[in-house]
């Protein structure tokens, strides 16, 4: 099928791509498959973003378009928050394999709309959900899935598989940490240990391999920390990691590597960063605390897909419900400050 021959009933998709345009699913080389770049983060502020914050509200708002030669008067969106599909032995990358039932997480809301054709560069539907909050990177917050279908015309299947379907669209909701950090540490008895600086680099780059896509990478330097009689420091360790799961690093990494120290670093609401010192030798035990301070900037996060917000058709419906003409108004806002 192509855009030159729709089909007689509605084809409806997610947009893979910037152009707006059905497809990806075919293309070995794309990555917009995990991508994502038809679904958006847009805050409670109405500004779109993409890494979330902790804390902060957000609302998902997909593209949807039509391949069919007709509209389809009955599109449901569904959206819902998964673990990241990826394997378990490094190096880790997402894998090209349907979401399994397991790594479903929760639903986040239906939408229901009308969807007209929208070959040959025509504009592009838009469904958006209630407001949630992300309030930390955990597994099964660190993936956003939407799935369109019109049951009577234009059914979907019972696999999530954005590489090869294309009603459903995913995209990593990874957090920005990049920038330097610094707080006091305190032990587990409250007392001040010593001051904590770390700076952390991010990458957003998503590469096709055999079998699935690369996963971004962090990289975490320690420029200061308190050097304790059984705890070993080096100042400037760098340690790189996956960003998959969380951020966690090494203590120390030096020549004689002591892996039983090691930090974990999680978001906070305040724009700050909780980081928890543990020692592992036969089981984990939290032996510090610190929260952290963003005192330096950091990169950039990837950029706000802007020609696929451009093509979302923003005329009203005289049929739509008030809650629909609520949210019109709500993207409306949002796009006058692209």
């Amino acid at each position: 099928m192509s855009d030159e021959t729709p089909p007689a009933t509605p084809f409806l998709y997610v947009p893979k791509d910037a152009t707006g345009r059905r497809g990806g699913e075919a293309d070995p080389n794309a990555v917009g498959w995990i991508e994502g770049p038809g679904i958006f983060l847009l805050s409670e502020a109405g500004r779109f973003e993409t890494a979330p914050r902790a804390g902060i509200g957000y609302r998902l708002v997909a593209a949807v378009g039509n391949a069919g030669a007709v509209s389809s008067q009955m599109t449901f969106a569904e959206f819902r928050l998964a673990m990241l599909p990826t394997n378990q032995v490094y190096p880790i990358q997402y894998i090209d394999a349907p979401l399994r039932d397991t790594w479903l997480g929760p639903l986040l809301g239906v939408t229901a709309l009308n969807v007209p054709q929208s070959v040959a560069g025509g504009s592009l539907s838009w469904a958006m959900t209630p407001t949630w909050h992300y309030f930390r990177w955990g597994p099964e917050e660190a993936l956003a899935v939407v799935r369109v279908s019109d049951p009577l015309h234009d059914g979907v299947g019972a696999e999530f598989d954005s590489r090869r379907d294309r009603h459903t669209a995913v995209r990593p909701l990874t957090p920005n940490l990049s920038g330097t950090w610094e707080g006091e540490e305190f032990d587990t008895a409250g007392n001040v240990v010593g001051m904590v600086r770390l700076s952390i680099e991010q990458d957003w780059d998503i590469a096709p391999v055999i079998h699935g896509a690369t996963v971004p990478r962090y990289a975490i330097t320690t420029q200061a920390i308190t050097r304790l009689p059984d705890r070993p420091v080096q100042i400037g360790a760098r340690y790189e990691d996956y960003c998959s799961t969380g951020f966690s690093f090494d203590i120390y990494n030096g020549d004689q590597v002591d892996d039983r120290w090691y930090g974990v670093l999680t978001p906070a609401a305040d724009d700050t960063l909780t980081l928890r010192i543990d020692y592992n030798d036969s089981e984990p035990k939290t032996r510090g605390m610190a929260r952290l301070t963003r005192i330096g900037p950091g990169t950039p996060g990837p950029d706000v897909c802007v020609p696929l917000l451009r093509q979302l058709d923003t005329s009203p419906s005289p049929t739509w419900p008030a809650s629909r003409m609520a949210d019109l108004a709500v993207l409306i806002e949002a796009l006058s400050h692209l």
